[in-house]
Parts: structure tokens; C-alpha cells; sequence
């Protein structure tokens, strides 16, 4: 979200916090950026990292590499080329989800 724009929104909000507060913060990755916001913002902070987790059994998990204008092909040809009939897909723009869901 910081990457998006957010990071003054968030700053205008914290502006507007009493000096004394509670601070929760939550991230699946803690690039340096949010790592920046956390030392700017929490006071004596404890950081709980967990282990990177592998897939539950009988989930098969794969990443393909491939340019922007690949995308949607690719992922077509491996749904059909497979026959799979339910897929996790990560993507972080929802106009690229609806055209593959619209297409698939």
C-alpha cells in the first residue's frame, strides 16, 4: 500500500493519535519502507517473524516467470492444458482478475 500512495494518508492519521496509544502492525512482508514507518511510529516495538510455510498436502504450488502481456495466455493454457478446476490467483490489479475470469 506504501508503494501505492498510502504512506501520506497514513502519516495524517498517526498526526492525529494521542501521544499515548497502542500501535498494532501487520504485514505479510516488512520491506524497508514499512520498516522505516514502524521505527518512525511504534515505541519499543516486538516483531514476531514465523517461518516461511510450505503448502498443505495435495496443493500443488507453482510460479511462472513470464512478461505482462503473457499473463493472461499463459494462465489460460495451463488451466485448460491441466483441467484444473479450482486456482488461487494473486494478482494485484483487479482489472487483470475480471479479464481473466471473464476469459477463462
Amino acid at each position: 500500500m506504501l508503494d501505492m500512495g498510502f504512506i501520506d494518508d497514513i502519516q495524517t492519521i498517526i498526526s492525529y493519535l494521542p501521544k499515548k496509544h497502542q500501535t498494532l502492525m501487520f504485514s505479510a512482508t516488512m520491506p524497508h519502507s514499512i520498516r522505516q514507518l514502524a521505527k518512525k511510529v511504534l515505541h519499543d516495538p516486538v516483531e514476531i517473524s514465523l517461518a516461511m510455510s510450505t503448502p498443505a498436502d495435495g496443493v500443488d504450488q507453482k510460479a511462472y516467470l513470464v512478461f505482462d502481456e503473457q499473463k493472461i495466455k499463459v494462465i489460460k493454457h495451463l488451466l485448460a492444458e491441466r483441467n484444473i478446476m479450482t486456482a488461487y490467483l494473486f494478482s494485484p490489479l483487479q482489472r487483470v482478475k475480471s479479464q481473466i475470469l471473464s476469459e477463462c
